[in-house]
């Protein structure tokens, strides 16, 4: 992976955050790198050249548009597969942090407050880590749903600086061609009201509501449940889930609020990103 897009997940808290600067760096700089000491794995961008002529990809900065957008975010139908992986590599990783802390405790968790705690040159240690193969334990699913979905030539992908609020006058005409399936290939994130058949025995788009039950110690507890509803709903969706309600048999009544974008990619920004993952 280092030796594709510049990264290890030393500076990457998650799998999908390593993805993200992945594509970045890729995309973005020219491939050149100078091998870096520890201390300057944060600031790789500097030594690279930027690309000309490469499209980008803006997102919405300010704090309410960010919120909205976050409420059309559903998440995916998954499901766990139990997997077992035997390495030595937290065995290495633990005895170099037992020989820097002084310690003799095999607890992780005590070996990494430590170790994060202590104000010693760390030089030497982080030389030693980085030698240690520890990216064969990480698995990247560019063969999954989402990056099936991302990767798709025939989704659609919104430009965030194209953007613009939806119009109370518009309200009559969305409505008209959602219910008629015909909003494709125009994107936008709204709140509207919907109903579905009160016969459906599966919803596309189950509810998120806030709600105080009695959990098993016989407690009071207040959370979010998911739950099926039928006839009038209300929520704030993609322009895609929209027309998956209307294509599961169900109406569009009103539009209340939200974005419209007058531009999308023309190709999705990380289809040829996740083609080079799948070849790994």
């Amino acid at each position: 992976m280092k030796e594709v897009v510049f990264q290890n997940i030393s500076n990457n808290l998650t799998a999908p955050s390593l993805s993200l600067k992945g594509w970045y760096y890729l995309y973005h700089y020219d491939k050149e790198m100078i091998e870096e000491e520890w201390y300057e794995t944060t600031r790789m961008v500097p030594k690279h050249t930027e690309k000309k002529n490469v499209e980008k990809v803006y997102s919405h900065t300010h704090p309410f548009i960010r919120y909205f957008t976050r409420q059309s975010i559903k998440g995916g139908r998954v499901s766990a597969n139990r997997k077992s992986f035997e390495t030595n590599k937290m065995n290495e990783i633990c005895n170099i942090l037992k020989e820097y802390n002084a310690s003799d405790t095999d607890n992780i968790i005590d070996l990494f407050k430590v170790y994060s705690a202590s104000t010693k040159d760390k030089t030497e240690v982080h030389t030693r880590l980085k030698k240690i193969k520890c990216t064969k334990l990480m698995a990247f699913d560019a063969n999954g749903l989402y990056a099936s979905a991302m990767s798709d030539l025939d989704s659609e992908y919104p430009r965030a600086e194209s953007g613009r609020p939806f119009l109370p006058e518009e309200n009559k005409e969305f409505v008209k061609i959602f219910n008629e399936q015909k909003f494709r290939p125009r994107t936008a994130i709204l709140k509207v009201w919907f109903e579905y058949p009160k016969n459906m025995f599966f919803q596309p788009i189950p509810a998120k509501d806030k709600i105080t039950f009695t959990n098993k110690e016989g407690k009071k507890e207040t959370g979010t449940k998911i739950r099926f509803r039928n006839g009038f709903c209300h929520d704030v969706l993609t322009s895609v889930d929209i027309q998956e309600i209307v294509k599961a048999g169900g109406r569009i009544i009103k539009i209340l609020d939200g974005i419209v974008y007058e531009e999308n990619f023309k190709t999705p920004p990380y289809r040829d990103y996740i083609l080079i993952l799948r070849d790994l």
